[in-house]
């Protein structure tokens, strides 16, 4: 009898490990194993700028099941996960700010389809419901939150971004008024004085307009000039006064014009001080009207 003897191929990098195709001599990646480190960057260097074979091309249904399913139970030791972050916090930290200013072009508005949306809810859901894995994610983030240099990094992060968000906000207001919003009715009304249209966001600002018309000591007045940094709770924010008025002496002096409610208020007060120390250093006057000095109240 004839005996057929299969021989079994191990892949040569040394990891004795069975080869599935044996016509070849190594599994996927593993002929990199036996490279030296010139190689490997010659290879590097060769490949560099440019574009991946499967490049744009989706992977497939089964392949994905494939791989979900050899990932599934898995996990990763601590070891690994640290070295992962060490990596990218590295490769992070020696990009240089041309490089992270296209990431971030590269990756800010997206468009995510909604069933993707949906699955990646459902991802966190299900990951959230367990009370291990919140356990494991407060402890991280507590441990974060404890050094002093990631805890500045994120305040100025914030800072950076509501300041950004103020300007933009600043821009629109001037272009449209209206978009700004405000108590009450809203309208524009015909200064003879500055010969332009104004616009006005409440009734008690429409009134100090009338008033100020009325004045003869009055050259001119400008609504919403410009913006004063102030800080509130840690946190850095503008305002923007609602008049600035020229007097024909050359005095200026801002006027905030709110109701008697508003005045008490901790972010209010916040921003008047801001105004009127801006106004003690530039040789300007600061007032707040109300319904008193509206004469809206005897």
């Amino acid at each position: 009898m004839n005996i057929e003897i299969k021989r079994i191929k191990y892949c040569k990098c040394g990891c004795k490990k069975v080869l599935k195709n044996q016509n070849k001599n190594f599994i996927s990646g593993h002929n990199l194993r036996i490279l030296s480190d010139t190689s490997k960057n010659k290879i590097a260097n060769s490949r560099k700028g440019k574009s991946s074979w499967n490049k744009g091309i989706a992977t497939p249904e089964k392949v994905k099941k494939k791989i979900s399913k050899s990932l599934k139970g898995k996990s990763k030791t601590e070891e690994h996960n640290n070295k992962v972050s060490i990596a990218l916090k590295n490769y992070h930290n020696n990009m240089s700010v041309d490089e992270k200013e296209k990431r971030r072009i590269k990756y800010s508005g997206r468009i995510v389809s909604v069933e993707t949306r949906k699955l990646m809810s459902m991802r966190n859901k299900e990951r959230y419901a367990k009370k291990e894995e919140r356990e494991k994610i407060s402890k991280s983030v507590k441990k974060l939150w404890k050094d002093f240099g990631y805890r500045k990094k994120q305040m100025d992060s914030q800072l950076l971004k509501k300041d950004k968000q103020s300007k933009s906000a600043i821009k629109r207001i001037k272009k449209n008024p209206r978009t700004a919003g405000g108590y009450g009715k809203q309208g524009y009304f015909y200064s003879k004085k500055n010969n332009k249209k104004l616009h006005y966001r409440s009734s008690y600002e429409l009134i100090a307009y009338q008033i100020l018309e009325q004045m003869t000591v009055v050259k001119s007045y400008e609504t919403e000039p410009f913006a004063i940094l102030y800080y509130f709770e840690g946190f850095k924010h503008r305002t923007i006064p609602d008049i600035l008025v020229t007097y024909k002496t050359g005095l200026k002096e801002f006027i905030e014009v709110k109701a008697l409610w508003r005045i008490e208020d901790n972010v209010e007060i916040a921003k008047f001080s801001a105004v009127e120390n801006y106004a003690k250093e530039n040789n300007m006057n600061f007032s707040i009207w109300t319904e008193k000095e509206l004469g809206i109240l005897n």
